[in-house]
């Protein structure tokens, strides 16, 4: 074999171990890309998320201070909001029955519950739960429950 022939092949070798090595790093770049996309939009519906706590709670504040604490039960069921980024749905406000303290499982219902401040009964709260999913317009979902003591406005003497 002459030498032209010998350094063809090495050109050729050296050719192909770059454009391996292009193709794994452009690969890696447009993963990240792709990921990168993805938490953004993530991110996104986790702050419609919080959008739709801030509305429930809302909500909640306005129908207790008239008064109202069985207001959720004459509600209609998933409540939907559009924004520019995407949609939230309000899907439930419920009183709760149960949750879990760490591992253990609290039962009970927890409406009209007395509040103890000080030795002194104070009052009675509500423990309401609020279930909402965020999504974009990219597709991206994100659940929360979310748990509020509500303070009843009553005068205890």
């Amino acid at each position: 074999m002459n030498k032209k022939g010998f350094a063809a092949y090495y050109v050729l070798f050296f050719i192909i171990v770059i454009f391996l090595i292009a193709y794994v790093y452009s690969s890696r770049v447009m993963n990240s890309t792709v990921n990168l996309v993805r938490d953004f939009e993530k991110l996104k519906a986790k702050e419609l998320c919080d959008l739709g706590k801030a509305f429930a709670l809302n909500v909640i504040y306005k129908n207790y201070s008239q008064g109202s604490y069985d207001f959720y039960k004459s509600l209609s069921f998933p409540i939907k909001l559009k924004t520019e980024t995407g949609n939230i749905s309000i899907e439930s406000i419920d009183v709760v029955k149960e949750f879990f303290k760490g591992k253990q499982k609290v039962l009970g219902d927890f409406k009209n519950v007395p509040l103890i401040e000080q030795g002194k009964n104070t009052g009675k709260y509500d423990v309401l739960e609020v279930k909402i999913t965020g999504k974009t317009k990219k597709s991206q979902e994100v659940k929360g429950s979310f748990l509020f003591k509500v303070k009843r406005l009553e005068i205890v003497e």
